[in-house]
């Protein structure tokens, strides 16, 4: 059985959160990530389009925790181009 090490920083957790044109439910998703108890996790918004607008200005009250960060890929990509760019902004295990 392989165990994580206890003492590194790296999360060993990645939550990729795909968003299309609406934040309608994005703050409600942010805030149940942030009310885990495991805190070892990075969570990566990923705005489908140019940035910026709704999606970005509800993401940008969670900055200043290092685990959440928010990233525009910069033209509309189709849905599963979208959820594969959620999942491959992981680094963790």
């Amino acid at each position: 059985m392989n165990s994580l090490p206890t003492d590194t920083a790296e999360p060993t957790v990645d939550v990729g959160v795909p968003v299309y044109r609406r934040a309608t439910y994005l703050a409600e998703a942010i805030e149940s990530v942030l009310a885990q108890t495991f805190d070892r996790w990075h969570l990566t918004i990923c705005d489908n389009g140019p940035g910026g607008g709704a999606i970005e200005q509800t993401v940008r009250p969670y900055h200043s925790d290092p685990r959440v960060s928010y990233e525009a890929t910069g033209r509309e990509l189709s849905l599963a181009e979208n959820w594969t760019n959620a999942i491959s902004t992981g680094s963790a295990r």
